[in-house]
């Protein structure tokens, strides 16, 4: 569409249309069963680096649909089934796994859904099943609404492990109110600001340092409804950043009120920020 933003931002048509489009492609790629970073598109990246650690959605399991196929990272032939118990208290996710890539690999899924979880590593071919009890009748319910889903890790547990530690260095420091606590003060340290750049330069964000760190604007020219991009290194602002495509990860606003001057509004529940 070719649009201005002030004119795309009147325009509800355009908008529905937009919202219309972004969710045929959605469609799309459910339908196709690409993801971003599925196993088979990491081979050029670092397999201990930030959040490789998580792992690929390989399949959807529903009543309607309760068969998938795919290759893991071991096995080249992974079937997965899902089948409802016959008394009706729970269902069984049952794998059968063949071809082994080598003779010491091994596969380890995440499945399950909000209500019901499970972890499994397999060594050994053959059938493997897993067993859901309801816990509850919300459990039930969920399961028949949205199924099972299986999540395939992509590397071994050690190497996950690493990574993990590693997506905790994004994340960990900068959590509380008061600003003279050294890491986890209200600023972000030194390590994590690090480690969130790199993280951003992996994706194609190439962060430069500003030589000038304060700007000191005329509080005069700022008028109710400015906006201003925040971007903070804390691990959850370059998460939205990926995800979203934006350059900020955090907006907020200015607002006047009479006879009580110029605020800043935002919407978030951080207790940490300055």
């Amino acid at each position: 569409m070719d649009f201005s933003i002030e004119e795309f931002r009147k325009d509800y048509k355009a908008q529905a249309e937009y919202m219309e489009n972004a969710t045929k492609l959605v469609e799309m790629l459910n339908e196709s069963g690409e993801r971003d970073l599925m196993c088979n598109m990491r081979s050029d990246l670092d397999p201990k680096a930030v959040f490789m650690f998580a792992p690929e959605q390989s399949a959807f399991l529903h009543f309607d649909n309760p068969k998938a196929s795919w290759e893991g990272t071991c096995f080249k032939n992974i079937d997965a089934e899902l089948v409802e118990k016959d008394d009706k208290s729970g269902v069984q996710l049952k794998f059968t796994l063949s071809d082994p890539k080598s003779l010491t690999c091994a596969d380890w899924f995440l499945t399950g859904n909000t209500g019901m979880k499970h972890l499994s590593y397999y060594f050994l071919h053959g059938e493997k099943t897993v067993t859901f009890n309801y816990p509850s009748q919300d459990a039930a319910d969920d399961t028949a609404f949205n199924g099972i889903t299986v999540y395939t890790f992509c590397e071994n547990p050690f190497t996950a492990v690493e990574s993990l530690l590693k997506t905790a260095t994004c994340f960990v420091g900068g959590i509380s109110d008061n600003p003279n606590i050294p890491i986890v003060g209200s600023h972000v340290p030194k390590y994590m600001e690090e480690a969130n750049k790199a993280w951003l330069a992996s994706f194609g964000y190439d962060l430069v340092e500003r030589d000038i760190k304060k700007v000191e604007i005329d509080e005069s020219l700022i008028n109710s409804g400015d906006y201003f991009a925040v971007t903070r290194l804390d691990g959850l602002d370059p998460m939205i950043m990926y995800g979203t495509g934006s350059h900020s990860g955090h907006s907020v606003m200015a607002l006047r009120f009479p006879d009580e001057g110029l605020y800043i509004v935002e919407s978030q529940d951080g207790w940490y920020w300055p």
